[in-house]
């Protein structure tokens, strides 16, 4: 029981793995003990790759995350994935299904892709 997430466009380097999958309760768990929430959403998702995931390869979060822009944070968001990282949950992107909190559900793939990977 468990998300998948796809990591591409180089975020697979800064990641050190193209594909990870993550027990959805390890996400909740660790959102829960601070939001006391019991649904896990996207921004969740994104906290747990922050805070686990990349710490865990020593890498910095500043790759991956940002502050939120003035309208996301004041709906109490204070951070969302850096501008020009596309985020496809079970290949839709995640500004139809509610950005930041887009309910996830076992067995969903989320897919971060970096558009900005030079050349």
């Amino acid at each position: 029981m468990s998300i998948e997430l796809v990591f591409s466009g180089g975020l697979d380097q800064l990641f050190g793995r193209r594909t990870c999958s993550v027990p959805l309760k390890d996400v909740t768990e660790q959102q829960s003990t601070a939001t006391n929430a019991s649904v896990t959403t996207v921004r969740d998702l994104i906290a747990y790759a922050r805070d686990v995931l990349l710490v865990r390869e020593g890498r910095s979060p500043d790759l991956f995350v940002s502050p939120a822009p003035a309208t996301t944070a004041a709906s109490g968001a204070s951070f969302t994935v850096r501008p020009g990282i596309l985020v496809l949950v079970n290949d839709a992107d995640w500004e139809l299904e509610g950005e930041l909190e887009c309910e996830l559900r076992e067995g969903d793939v989320v897919h971060f892709i970096s558009t900005l990977h030079g050349g």
